[in-house]
């Protein structure tokens, strides 16, 4: 089911260096829970790249899905509804924009949904971030 329809306007993330200050509280979002563990590992893979290209670049990063390996690795049950309020409180009280990482996935997901409305409702400004097979190289750049 697409929670998301119809077109946005896509911008890479670089773009972003070119719109805020260094310093800009960016809150991380996408596509997070899955039934295949694979997949929520490639997602906090990219998540966890964009994040230390954004923290190169100088802005204060929260990124949600950076958690994934400690839940893991300690047996923690993740607890949908409690990751929410934490990422709906951090948007509305803290972040002063949110970059939405458009992975596969992200226009089927209730989080983006939940967290494209918290934004809204904050007036949080939002963009939604390309992404592409090339996407995985954001690090590996100095965030020049």
């Amino acid at each position: 089911m697409i929670l998301i329809d119809g077109p946005v306007d896509k911008i890479a993330l670089p773009a972003l260096k070119n719109i805020y200050e260094p310093g800009t509280i960016i809150y991380l979002g996408g596509p997070m829970t899955s039934k295949s563990m694979a997949t929520m590992d490639f997602r906090a893979a990219v998540q966890a790249n964009a994040y230390a290209y954004l923290m190169k670049a100088g802005f204060n990063v929260f990124a949600p899905l950076l958690p994934h390996d400690i839940t893991k690795k300690y047996g923690l049950a993740f607890e949908y509804e409690r990751y929410a309020v934490i990422d709906e409180t951090f948007i509305d009280r803290v972040a002063q924009v949110v970059a939405f990482l458009c992975m596969p996935g992200w226009r089927e997901s209730k989080g983006v949904s939940r967290e494209l409305a918290a934004a809204a409702n904050s007036e949080t400004p939002y963009h939604f971030i390309e992404f592409d097979s090339n996407s995985t190289l954001w690090a590996e750049s100095d965030g020049e």
